[in-house]
């Protein structure tokens, strides 16, 4: 139960009592509220799910960082663009068939049958 030392404001959910501590007659007590505050901006909220999807933001991550996909050569700037590829069609055919395909290319080719031959084609066709 959460109880309001300054009204009688109570509840049994968290996120309500903080919501009600956010309300007129609770802001000039800011000591009351747990905020949490962006280092690099002046970003501040009292819900830490709110603050972590502003920590992966555009403003704060690291444009020049490359993802790149370790079972294709697909490369991307952005987490959204990365999480995107991974739910592609192309994708998930292609990781499907990655630990096999990694235990292919350790057999030399002349040892490959036709299909495993295929097989490795089409991967390093994309």
């Amino acid at each position: 139960m959460y109880n309001c030392e300054k009204c009688n404001y109570s509840t049994t959910f968290k996120q309500r009592y903080q919501v009600h501590l956010l309300s007129k007659k609770h802001v000039e007590d800011e000591h009351i509220i747990k905020s949490y505050e962006c280092k690099k901006c002046n970003y501040s909220t009292v819900y830490k799910h709110c603050y972590d999807s502003h920590l992966l933001s555009k403003k704060h991550t690291d444009e020049k960082k490359i993802r790149e996909c370790k079972c294709c050569r697909f490369k991307c700037k952005t987490l959204q663009q990365f999480d995107r590829h991974y739910e592609t069609k192309k994708h998930k055919t292609l990781y499907s068939n990655y630990p096999l395909i990694k235990r292919l290319e350790k057999i030399p080719i002349n040892e490959l049958d036709n299909k495993q031959k295929e097989m490795l084609e089409k991967f390093y066709e994309y």
